[in-house]
């Protein structure tokens, strides 16, 4: 039982960085989305870059996402 809980421990330790990518990616998100709601008067040409921004962000969570669900696949006995 000590084993399965340090293996656990040790699991979290190594998902760390990916769940703080994760988060940092989320909290960027939310901001280029506060933003882009605020300038959605602005030209057509900001709100296009304003998307291409937002989906660069949402495919990079989507990313870190897939590889903390990888990592904990591969540390699952």
């Amino acid at each position: 039982m000590a084993a399965e809980t340090r293996s656990s421990m040790e699991i979290d330790e190594a998902l760390k960085p990916f769940y703080e990518r994760a988060s940092e990616a989320e909290e960027r998100l939310a901001r280029l989305e506060a933003l882009f709601s605020n300038q959605k008067g602005h030209s057509n040409t900001d709100s296009k870059e304003m998307s291409s921004v937002i989906k660069d962000f949402q495919s990079k969570l989507e990313i870190a996402q897939a590889e903390i669900v990888s990592e904990q696949e591969k540390e699952k006995p």
